[in-house]
């Protein structure tokens, strides 16, 4: 597999290039201000005290306190969609997010959403339109940014990639950990309700965040995403919701080795899609028969998407796969991206889907 470097240069820059430049340039005044006061969470990697140490094992082996059933309704709310640049010191670096302007009067639940590589927090936001969505259901979401060298190209540490975030061993769990304790402690999120949704790099980074830290995760959402881990840590049960273009070039619903690479360490072939849910189903201890439902083709784009439920004896969406034949490396229902990656399905709206999944658990 290519270097980072080389994949920076080439493939994963073109893919997000275009996104960044055309979302950035509609963003509201706030958003537009803050991203030239991004501090630089890249550390002088010269200095030995400015170092940022992974542990070896962060895995966390607690048992689930009570089963992940019943809920209770998330209220819808106002809509405030006004994002903020916020900062937050971990360790050595001073770790940057996007979250609401103003503070609310009680703790909501809370949906921490990763970029995708190349990308960062207001981009996303932008481009999947996940804040209105969320927050008109009751949810509060918040948007931490990966680090890297460019202000608007960001990776993340999910594992075995990605980009300056895997090179430096930046510890991304920890900063997610201290993101959440803050906005607990502070009274804006709901600590029993903390959901991870990420795109790409960001879903494997969510995928990360689900399994070595289940107690703090209660539901997973990805989209275009790998698990980026030991997969035989994978045994703690969690609702997950995959969705995956079959023609994705970067990471291959199939597994095997990407046509293009992003930037992993690694050229050990990638887990398969399928293999991945079921390494869930068996977490979650889910009939390995799926519930399968065809999505009514309404948009006529050359996609189709393919519902896979898989239930428990109390959910019957402990693990949804949906797949999206014909479908690239994309936020189904968002802002077309570049070509690079694929077709953009308009038969499914991701965000409404996740915030409807995350809803129910």
């Amino acid at each position: 597999m290519r270097s980072f470097s080389a994949l920076h240069a080439s493939r994963s820059a073109a893919m997000f290039s275009l996104l960044c430049l055309s979302a950035l340039v509609s963003l509201a005044p706030t958003v537009a201000q803050a991203r030239t006061q991004i501090p630089n969470a890249t550390p002088a990697l010269s200095s030995p005290q400015n170092k940022v140490q992974t542990p070896a094992s962060e895995a966390i082996s607690a048992p689930i306190a009570g089963p992940l059933t019943g809920p209770a309704p998330i209220q819808a709310r106002p809509l405030i969609t006004d994002l903020t640049l916020k900062t937050l010191r971990v360790g050595n670096l001073s770790r940057s997010y996007f979250s609401e302007r103003s503070n609310h009067e009680q703790p909501l639940p809370l949906i921490i959403a990763f970029h995708g590589l190349g990308s960062t927090g207001s981009v996303m936001s932008k481009y999947t339109r996940l804040t209105e969505i969320a927050e008109s259901a009751g949810f509060m979401v918040v948007y931490p940014i990966g680090t890297g060298l460019n202000i608007d190209a960001r990776s993340w540490n999910s594992g075995a990639c990605c980009g300056y975030a895997r090179i430096h061993n930046i510890d991304d769990v920890g900063f997610i950990r201290a993101l959440v304790k803050k906005l607990v402690d502070d009274g804006q999120a709901d600590a029993s309700r903390i959901y991870a949704v990420g795109f790409g790099n960001g879903g494997m980074m969510a995928y990360r965040m689900t399994v070595e830290a289940p107690e703090l995760i209660k539901a997973v959402a990805v989209v275009s995403a790998t698990l980026d881990v030991d997969p035989k840590l994978v045994t703690q049960a969690r609702p997950v919701l995959h969705i995956h273009g079959t023609e994705d070039p970067y990471l291959p619903f199939l597994g095997g080795v990407p046509d293009k690479p992003m930037g992993s360490s690694s050229s050990k072939p990638l887990l398969s899609v399928p293999s991945q849910m079921q390494l869930w189903v068996k977490a979650n201890g889910a009939n390995p028969q799926a519930n399968v439902l065809n999505i009514p083709d309404n948009a006529n784009d050359g996609t189709s998407v393919v519902q896979f439920s898989y239930r428990t004896a109390t959910d019957p969406e402990a693990v949804v796969l949906y797949q999206v034949k014909g479908g690239g490396m994309a936020w189904p229902g968002g802002a077309p991206s570049a070509d690079i990656g694929g077709k953009v399905t308009a038969n499914l709206d991701a965000s409404h889907v996740i915030v409807d999944f995350l809803g129910k658990h």
